[in-house]
């Protein structure tokens, strides 16, 4: 145990000894030598529970180190929030607290959300008279249970043994900050559930604090009413400076990396070195590659070839041999593990157990047709190239960036035919996952043209087809209605976004069974509008509202959350409705109109 460990740890049973009597109150309804024993039990309970929680959360693997756990300050640069146009800094969890009970954090990939979130864990104890619970939500992917005995089964693994009803009784007296890392881990199917559940608690439970991260996401796209949104800002020069100064790394390497990072590759390659994970593999990289790549999926590529090559080269005369070497050639090996990634991506699965694990190596090597001894494959994925890491009982990747570029990597080798089946389906069946990962995004960089004509072409035409109508009006309602089944005036966006009339506070919500066509020509519009001389649609005749006169007249108004909400399948009862509808969609329709003039472009050349 390191000397930050030690004083922290006495810091936590200073902070359980002077909560304990607030913990506890109306909690035990029994006589005083009784109720002595049960405070005793409890400060015992979140005693252990701490102690093992700085343990496990005060260090971590990460893809520099890779063969041992290492403290996280050893590593850790903070990082800031931006909350509307104010700059958050992390360094102190109450510049947190201080702006609301109700926070989410977003950030795309890479950019250490849950780092941050165990690094305000640990600052909780440190600086504030609060007591912090952490809880992977993950976890419900594993099992029917509800969000409370997720928490309380999170703390039960780190040794809590106080009843649950007791657990849960205390939570009514506001003593902790809750920590939901992970809401994007979920599966989709019971995101739905998680948002009424922790609507819910944070309504029952208002007392205490609550930080969920997560990856922007649809559940999360406008927000939740009783939270505030704080997103992740990239690192600037000086922190990636900071970070790559804080690491243990070949010294050499490491001061000719800091020199080109301050010198120009900051400057060139602002996207990879504002991003702690890229930039992580920059460095690992660095010695192997004299140039940085533009396109991540080749970083990707090469990240992984320095793990495979270079393992344990870290330290000094021992290098651990691949078990699977005889068998496997790196090649052959980035082909199993690519078909392993694209089977556990496509269930959804982003953690296994043992058995879990093996059932995809087994079907991987039926699809690649190659044989070799799967628990030699599972050791070299944990020990020798370190793409897994265990997790408690689970295995799980070292960061599901790696996943994604796998996945990508088994679809752009898919036959056409197979190809386009694929995507489609993940169009029409989990087009969440167009705006909440980068398999879209690395299959464009990887095979433009193969995407395009496997993919943008008739995935677009077969939404022509699925949206035509008697008149574009009904075309632009059918468009709407592959993904929202409302939408509605919401008061809070009005505050959360410092917009001037009710008119610019209109939202949308998505269908349970929603299709990704509307994120997918979001996305054909993200990546067209720098590369073709395509201007994106005015559609002149479409006017904007200025008031929200027909959602009140036809909506029905939500006490609980004070909006005002129209069923899309309504929409066509009343004329100005409609009309407002539309108007109100302009957004969407100007991209779905962009989308089609690039399938009139780009059909003809392929």
């Amino acid at each position: 145990m390191d000397q930050f460990q030690i004083d922290i740890n006495k810091i936590a049973t200073n902070l359980i000894e002077k909560n304990i009597e607030k913990v506890t109150k109306g909690i035990y309804d029994f006589s005083s030598a009784k109720r002595k024993d049960l405070l005793l039990k409890s400060k015992n309970a979140f005693d252990l529970y701490l102690s093992s929680a700085i343990d496990k959360y005060s260090s971590t693997k990460t893809i520099l180190y890779r063969d041992q756990r290492v403290p996280l300050y050893k590593f850790y640069v903070d990082v800031n929030l931006r909350y509307q146009f104010e700059t958050i800094n992390t360094d102190n969890i109450n510049n947190l607290l201080e702006l609301s009970n109700n926070i989410t954090i977003f950030g795309s990939g890479g950019m250490g959300k849950s780092t941050l979130l165990k690094h305000l864990f640990l600052n909780t104890i440190l600086n504030t008279d609060l007591i912090p619970l952490f809880v992977e939500l993950r976890d419900l992917n594993d099992a029917e249970i509800t969000l409370i005995d997720c928490i309380y089964k999170s703390l039960s693994n780190l040794k809590f043994n106080l009843e649950k009803e007791y657990f849960v009784k205390a939570l009514h007296n506001g003593c902790f900050v809750i920590f939901l890392d992970g809401f994007d881990e979920v599966n989709e199917e019971k995101r739905r559930k998680l948002t009424m559940e922790i609507d819910l608690m944070v309504d029952k439970y208002s007392e205490n604090y609550y930080i969920v991260s997560s990856r922007p996401g649809d559940f999360l796209y406008r927000g939740w009413n009783k939270f505030i949104d704080l997103h992740v800002i990239p690192l600037d020069k000086q922190s990636a400076l900071s970070l790559i100064e804080k690491m243990d790394y070949d010294n050499d390497i490491k001061e000719k990396f800091l020199l080109e990072l301050n010198d120009n590759l900051y400057k060139k390659h602002q996207s990879f070195c504002s991003n702690p994970l890229l930039l992580n593999i920059m460095l690992l990289t660095y010695h192997e590659f004299a140039e940085i790549p533009d396109k991540v999926h080749i970083f990707y590529g090469r990240a992984f070839d320095a793990l495979y090559s270079q393992h344990d080269a870290t330290k000094a005369g021992f290098k651990r041999k691949l078990m699977t070497i005889e068998n496997l050639a790196i090649d052959d090996f980035k082909r199993v593990l690519s078909a392993i990634s694209a089977l556990s991506y496509m269930e959804k699965t982003y953690s296994f157990d043992q058995d879990q694990l093996f059932y995809y190596i087994n079907s991987a090597k039926q699809i690649v047709d190659i044989e070799f001894d799967s628990n030699r494959f599972k050791t070299d994925l944990i020990e020798s190239v370190c793409i897994l890491v265990i997790d408690g009982l689970k295995y799980k990747y070292q960061h599901r960036s790696f996943q994604e570029y796998f996945t990508a990597r088994f679809i752009s080798n898919l036959p056409d035919e197979e190809q386009t089946s694929l995507l489609l389906h993940i169009i029409e069946e989990e087009g969440e996952s167009i705006k909440f990962d980068e398999v879209f995004n690395l299959l464009f960089e990887m095979a433009n043209e193969k995407f395009e004509r496997n993919l943008i072409i008739p995935a677009l035409e077969k939404l022509k087809e699925i949206i035509k109508d008697s008149s574009l009006e009904l075309s632009y309602l059918k468009y709407m209605e592959t993904s929202f089944d409302e939408f509605f005036f919401d008061p809070a966006l009005l505050v959360q976004e410092k917009l001037s009339k009710e008119a610019e506070a209109i939202a949308y919500s998505y269908k349970e069974n929603k299709s990704g066509f509307i994120d997918f020509v979001q996305f054909i519009y993200n990546k067209y509008c720098d590369l073709l001389d395509i201007k994106l649609p005015k559609l002149e005749t479409i006017i904007e509202p200025d008031n929200i006169d027909s959602l009140h007249e036809f909506g029905e108004d939500d006490e609980y959350s004070q909006s005002t909400r129209v069923p899309l399948n309504k929409v066509t009862c009343d004329e100005q409705l409609f009309n407002d509808f539309i108007g109100f969609s302009k957004f969407y329709l100007q991209r779905l109109e962009y989308s089609f003039l690039v399938l009139d472009q780009r059909k003809p050349e392929l």
